[in-house]
């Protein structure tokens, strides 16, 4: 008898390992199952932002002046609501990104000093209260979220940490260039300027995201650099 109960103790014991393995497999398929649907969301929400924001500009913004904003909003509300991200105040107090923001304040200043002494014109009115709050506050906060957060989210889950860098990068730098068809030609040469400053501002940018999984970091340098433009501009 001893024996026999020996037998089907370690016989339950067998089918409880295997019941809990199986689970496990299917939590682990499950969760599979979740992120791939997640990467694919993610996705379609990137190219119908590309699509729109590239390719519809004067659609969106016949509608109203301030369309395009909302738009940007509510996909990047549609993708935090999906990925939850944790955003730490203490990134912004690290000495590496303290450093950065201040280098990224002079930069900017030097960027609008460089433009002003190669004559190329600002197609903003600097003094408009309006242009400063979008300068200085929308502009830093909605770009990153949309770049470095719905875009780059995305493309990491596909292509990897390291295109999704570059290719936000490059896609950040376009967009200023893709106003070069909306603008008089006075604008032209300020435009390909931005185009080519705008492009290493999204590289430190996106290694913050990339390497210290800081967005905020993200956010501070790029209105830090804002900051300094529009400083320099003022004096």
């Amino acid at each position: 008898m001893g024996k026999l109960r020996d037998q089907l103790q370690a016989a339950q014991i067998a089918r409880e390992k295997y019941e809990l393995r199986h689970a496990e497999l299917l939590e682990r398929g499950a969760r599979a199952d979740r992120e791939q649907s997640l990467t694919l969301i993610l996705s379609g929400l990137a190219a119908f932002y590309l699509a729109v924001r590239f390719g519809a500009t004067k659609q969106l913004d016949a509608i109203g002046t301030y369309t395009s904003y909302l738009f940007e909003i509510s996909l990047v509300v549609i993708a935090f609501s999906l990925l939850r991200p944790k955003l730490s105040l203490k990134a912004l107090m690290r000495p590496w990104t303290l450093v950065t923001a201040v280098i990224a304040l002079f930069a900017g200043a030097a960027v609008n000093k460089a433009a002003a002494l190669a004559g190329l014109t600002i197609q903003m009115d600097i003094k408009s209260k309006e242009t400063v709050f979008f300068l200085l506050a929308v502009a830093p906060i909605l770009e990153e979220l949309v770049f470095r957060f719905l875009l780059f989210a995305s493309l990491d889950r596909s292509f990897g940490s390291k295109n999704a860098w570059f290719v936000t990068s490059v896609l950040f730098s376009y967009s200023h260039l893709h106003a070069i068809w909306f603008v008089p030609p006075e604008y032209s040469k300020f435009i390909i300027y931005q185009t080519a400053y705008t492009f290493p501002l999204a590289l430190v940018c996106g290694y913050m995201v990339r390497k210290k999984s800081s967005l905020l970091s993200a956010i501070l340098i790029h209105a830090s650099f804002n900051l300094g433009f529009y400083f320099a501009f003022m004096t």
